[in-house]
């Protein structure tokens, strides 16, 4: 998940708010029942946090944020000298992981089974569960978004009524912390300090809105990192009498109910919709897809090397990334004034990017997912040891777990699998080393690796700057 996921929303439809886009950009709607539009503002905390909100009644509660997003206006399909530097910023912004695209390439079957899912309940104003999974940058979020969002501005369309909750958990690891944020776009405004009495509550509304044919949307990204007592009540919730709350998790764990088998006990339990990764040709077509006419910026051929370099993990982030600094290397070119410089983006642009460090930026770094930016920071906090090796890593992503007070770390393999994904970026090298140069006669499958570490600690330094994993970084710097 990329900064631009960090929310946490809620809407309410009875009536249509005038001056809608086409869709909704990590947003949801909300209208009171008076009819009043909300009020917008943000508060400082909740900036803070990465959240934003929508009040769902007459009276709004101060500091929400509602943002709507559409698709830039199209170039040229030939760029000129007058119009170069609106298309490169053009292309920026649609080679953002945070920018939503009208159409989902490679998540066309994914995409009809969880529309399926959400309409068939909300017709019936009757309760689901959901858990979709998938290895990290493969749409999982994007597609579940959209197709909230789609339903969200039809029933607005129609005035009917909907309660729609999103929530990103990478900071609401605790109970308490997660039932304030639901009770809060929940808009109940009498709301205990003690955690039984918070669920109690949370569920005496859901029933209200039960009663009164409201159907609820719970979507929680990054579910995994709540505890495991969390999340059964939270699945518990379309389990209530005469519910009519749908509970969509999402995450990277493929095992999810396995992890967490006393979900099995529930009359509804989650169905699992799994996200495969993307291969080189999806890959390719999706980098088509965002480009549009800023397509023309780019030499045919070098979408065919991104792909192939992406496909190693499917992740579509990574793909994005590789084209955006691509092009940041035609705009400095084009800065300089060199003589002969061409207006499109190069095989050279791309293999420099792959080469790594004269590319490296703070945005690519805060674009990877948490688990990795967390592994990252132990490599850094480790970087004045000789030697870099899994075990050592491992004790010290432990330690920085504690620190941040996450619930749980990764298990063993699954940490392994993030720390081979973080190897196939320019931030990290790891090389498989011959057994002849293994330390010992002894040496684990771990001990056969030459990990070498990419980036400054400046850079790290940048990156985390104002957010929580910024605590966790050892490494003292002049930044």
């Amino acid at each position: 998940m990329h900064k631009g996921e960090n929310l946490f929303t809620c809407s309410r439809e009875k009536k249509k708010i005038e001056g809608i886009g086409k869709k909704m950009s990590n947003s949801s709607i909300s209208s009171s029942d008076s009819g009043k539009r909300p009020k917008v503002g943000k508060k400082k905390d909740e900036e803070e946090d990465g959240f934003f909100s929508v009040s769902s009644d007459s009276e709004s509660v101060s500091g929400f944020n509602v943002s709507f997003s559409s698709d830039s206006d199209s170039d040229s399909d030939e760029p000129t000298s007058k119009n170069l530097a609106k298309a490169i910023s053009t292309a920026k912004i649609r080679l953002s992981p945070s920018f939503s695209p009208d159409c989902l390439v490679g998540r066309e079957h994914e995409k009809v089974q969880i529309e399926v899912f959400f309409r068939n309940n909300i017709s019936k104003c009757s309760p689901g569960s959901l858990y979709v999974a998938g290895v990290p940058g493969t749409g999982k979020t994007a597609t579940v978004n959209q197709i909230v969002d789609t339903i969200t501005i039809e029933r607005q369309e129609k005035n009917d009524k909907i309660l729609t909750i999103k929530c990103n958990c990478v900071s609401l690891t605790t109970e308490k912390k997660f039932y304030e944020r639901v009770l809060l776009c929940l808009n109940v405004k009498e709301r205990p300090d003690k955690v039984p009495d918070m669920l109690k509550r949370i569920e005496e509304k859901l029933r209200f809105l039960s009663k009164s044919k409201t159907p609820v949307i719970l979507m929680i990204d990054e579910i995994d990192q709540l505890k495991a007592d969390l999340i059964y009540n939270i699945y518990k919730w379309p389990n209530l009498q005469e519910s009519s709350t749908i509970i969509v998790g999402i995450s990277n764990e493929l095992a999810f109910i396995e992890k967490f088998p006393k979900l099995l006990t529930l009359k509804f339990v989650p169905k699992t919709i799994h996200f495969g990764a993307y291969d080189k040709n999806q890959i390719v077509e999706i980098l088509k897809e965002r480009l549009g006419p800023q397509l023309a910026l780019y030499r045919p051929e070098v979408f065919q090397l991104i792909g192939l370099k992406s496909a190693s993990n499917g992740d579509i982030r990574r793909a994005l990334d590789i084209a955006n600094k691509a092009l940041l290397n035609l705009q400095n070119r084009l800065k300089d004034n060199q003589t002969g410089a061409q207006e499109m983006v190069e095989m050279k642009d791309v293999l420099a990017v792959l080469k790594g460090v004269s590319n490296l930026d703070v945005s690519g770094i805060q674009q990877l997912p948490n688990q990795q930016k967390i592994i990252l920071i132990c490599m850094v906090n480790l970087c004045e040891e000789k030697e870099l090796d899994f075990p050592k890593i491992l004790k010290e992503y432990r330690r920085v777990c504690s620190v941040l007070g996450l619930s749980s770390s990764l298990p063993h393999n699954e940490f392994m699998s993030s720390c081979e994904l973080l190897g196939s970026t320019e931030y990290v090298e790891i090389t498989q080393l011959p057994k002849t140069k293994a330390k010992s006669k002894n040496a684990g499958s771990q001990d056969l690796y030459k990990i070498q570490l990419k980036i400054p600690a400046v850079l790290m330094a940048h990156a985390t700057k104002g957010t929580l994993l910024e605590k966790a970084l050892l490494v003292q710097t002049d930044s």
